[in-house]
Parts: structure tokens; C-alpha cells; sequence
């Protein structure tokens, strides 16, 4: 009977020395040194699995101490650097434990599917709000998504978005890093779902709304169910639900005509309404709305079936967009092309149905280069 021999690294000083890693990145390394942390890394797998175990805590926390600005009355923020190194200290103690809780004997090898004790966020009123449910979901170029979240709302994701969804017991969050997303909120007015995208929140109790980041300083919503209430961030006021502020907007219908619900510098936006907001605005009450036509809205959620459509766009918008969801350059070569009306519709997945229509329809003829570009030029 032949012998299995396993070589097993010393694992007690790789994690020491991903502690240290940990603690140099975090406190800001050269070039020089983040070539030589990748590759350490690449060292072994065993490397890889220890460092990202040991790193996942302090992510974490992290993660939570974001919430703390976000939402001031739930958490506690770290005040200084001596509170973020005890943080660390403990993050490191939890990920040392965790580590030998893993090791599986037979092979030496790392459990990645061993669930970690969630982390608890101390609150003003002593009650822990665990996290229940933490997940990455991405799009890569050209690629959609659609995902039933655990408490039945369903998420879409557009093209090369990146988006995270944490789930507490108070709490529904979603995180939009990159892209864009259109998100059916089932309904729970005890627990409020929040789009946190550009420094604004976006809340809604039970709404269909659509968040997009093609331009990264600006944020565009779409609301085709229902309500939802846009704040800033950095608000140090405790955020209230949609639901408090439809029942305030109630009693007060009497004494305004406006449609707006305007509650410590919030901003509200109903069925049919767009906005467009900077990144760094400070004041939301003065934001206008637009009031879309039907044609409108479909053209904006034509992505949901895999679909442009144009509504006497710009050739150079429409061109923009072809090659957000295929990654291919695109070069108008005819100066007078540039801001000649588009309309028609055009799957995602098939160019060169898309070119046949732009050269029969608008006189345009597109032609790849050796590169892979498409150059537009008038058809002669």
C-alpha cells in the first residue's frame, strides 16, 4: 500500500507574515513594495487561502465602520488609530482562530465554504445588528445578470457592473460600485432596502427603480414602481423611511401643490420620474425631475431585453453605448456624422445586424480595421 506524503507549509509564520502584509497595505505602500507582496502571494496556494482568510474580518469591519457614516444611529465609528489597531488586533485574533477551525486533516488543504460567525455592530441601543447575508455580484462587458436576492427581490444587473448586497436584520443594502442595476424590492416596511451609489442613498420599502453609473460623477434614476427617497451620505441625521415620509407628504397635501417630498434635504422620486445627480451635490430639494413619456422609459429598460432603443440620439451617444456593452472602439470618421439622429432598436448581441440597419436607414458603413476598430463613414 503506497504513502500519500503532503508537504504542509508552516502555517503559523505564513499568517504572520500576512499580518504583516495586512498592516503595511493598510497604511499605504510604494510600487516597489506591492510587487513584492504579489509576489509573496504567489508563493503557494496556501499563501493565497491564509491571506485572504485572515484579511476577510478586517474587511468586514471595515465594511462596517462605512455603515457607522452612512447610518450614524446604528453603529459605533472608530475615533482614533490606537481604536483601529485594537480593531485590527481582534480582527487578527478571530482570523487566527478561524484559520485552525479550517485546516482539514486529511489533506491540509483550507474549507473556502466554512461559514465565518457574522460580525456584530454595536448599537446605541445595545441591540447586535448581524449580518445575515453578504455577496459579490459582477457583469463582465456585454454580460447581464438577474438574481433573486434572499428576501425575494430580484436584482439586474446590466453590463460590467460590480454590485454588493448585504442584508442585516434591520437593514437591506446594496452597494452599486460600477454599472448599472434595476432592482424590484419585495416589500418589508420593518426592514428599508437602500441603493448606497455616488454618495447617495436611495431607499425604497417595496419599489422598482433603475440606478445607473455609466458617468462616474453622476447618478441616474429611473423609478417605474412606486416611491423612493434619495439622501446624501454624509447626512448626520437619521435616515427615515419612505413610508414616514409618504404619511408626512398625506397631511400636508393641503398646503402644497408640489409633488416633491422635501424632508431634511432629501429628495423624492415617483412612478415615471428621472433624475440625474452630481455626485457632490449637497442640496437635493432643488433637483429637477423629468417626467417620462412611455417611449422614454422604454428606451431606458430596453437593456432588461437585451435591446437598444434610440429616440433620435446622436450618432455619437449611440456609438458610445454600442461600445459600452461590447468593448469595441469606435471612430466616426465623417465629421458630419457626428450628430446625426439615430432611432431604431438594436440587440446588444448582434452588430452586424446593427450595422445593416445603419448603413440602409441612415447612409452609414461601418468597416473594421486590422485593430478590431470600427470606422463610421457615408456611404458613397
Amino acid at each position: 500500500m503506497g504513502t500519500k506524503v503532503v508537504k504542509l507549509d508552516n502555517t503559523s509564520d505564513i499568517l504572520s507574515e500576512a499580518i504583516d502584509w495586512i498592516i503595511q497595505i493598510e497604511d499605504g505602500i510604494s510600487d516597489e513594495k506591492q510587487s513584492e507582496f504579489n509576489d509573496w502571494l504567489e508563493l503557494s496556494p496556501c499563501h493565497q487561502r491564509i491571506y485572504h482568510s485572515a484579511n476577510a474580518p478586517i474587511q468586514q469591519a471595515e465594511m462596517l465602520s462605512g455603515l457607522s457614516e452612512l447610518f450614524p444611529y446604528q453603529s459605533v465609528k472608530r475615533k482614533n488609530k490606537q481604536t483601529n489597531h485594537i480593531m485590527r488586533g481582534l480582527a487578527f485574533a478571530a482570523a487566527s482562530i478561524m484559520l485552525v477551525m479550517v485546516i482539514n486533516i486529511t489533506g491540509f488543504e483550507f474549507d473556502r465554504t466554512t461559514p465565518q460567525s457574522p460580525v456584530v455592530v454595536k448599537q446605541k441601543t445595545d441591540k447586535p445588528d448581524k449580518i445575515l447575508f453578504e455577496q459579490y455580484y459582477s457583469t463582465h462587458v456585454g454580460e447581464q445578470s438577474v438574481i433573486e436576492l434572499p428576501d425575494s427581490s430580484v436584482l439586474r444587473l446590466n453590463t460590467a457592473t460590480v454590485a454588493k448586497v448585504i442584508f442585516t436584520e434591520k437593514r437591506r443594502l446594496v452597494y452599486l460600485h460600477t454599472g448599472e442595476l434595476y432592482i424590484d424590492v419585495a416589500h418589508n416596511k420593518e426592514r428599508v432596502l437602500a441603493v448606497i451609489a455616488n454618495k447617495k442613498i436611495i431607499e425604497a420599502v417595496g419599489t422598482a427603480f433603475n440606478v445607473s453609473l455609466e458617468d462616474s460623477s453622476f447618478i441616474e434614476l429611473t423609478v417605474t414602481e412606486g416611491e423612493v427617497k434619495v439622501s446624501n451620505t454624509d447626512s448626520t441625521k437619521k435616515i427615515q423611511p419612505v413610508s414616514t415620509l409618504v404619511n408626512k407628504a398625506n397631511k400636508d397635501k393641503s398646503k402644497s401643490n408640489t409633488n416633491n417630498l422635501k424632508t431634511d434635504n432629501s429628495l423624492s422620486v415617483k412612478k415615471g420620474e428621472k433624475v440625474s445627480i452630481s455626485k457632490d451635490a449637497t442640496s437635493l430639494t432643488d433637483i429637477k425631475k423629468e417626467l417620462l413619456k412611455d417611449e422614454e422609459l422604454k428606451s431606458i429598460l430596453a437593456w432588461h431585453e437585451q435591446n437598444l432603443l434610440f429616440n433620435g440620439e446622436p450618432l455619437h451617444y449611440v456609438v458610445g453605448e454600442l461600445s459600452r456593452y461590447t468593448g469595441i472602439e469606435f471612430e466616426i470618421v465623417d465629421n458630419d456624422l457626428y450628430e446625426i439622429p439615430i432611432v431604431g432598436r438594436f440587440g446588444i448581441n448582434n452588430l452586424d445586424s446593427t450595422f445593416e440597419i445603419l448603413e440602409v436607414s441612415f447612409g452609414i458603413k461601418a468597416t473594421k480595421t486590422q485593430s478590431g476598430k470600427i470606422q463610421l463613414t457615408l456611404k458613397h
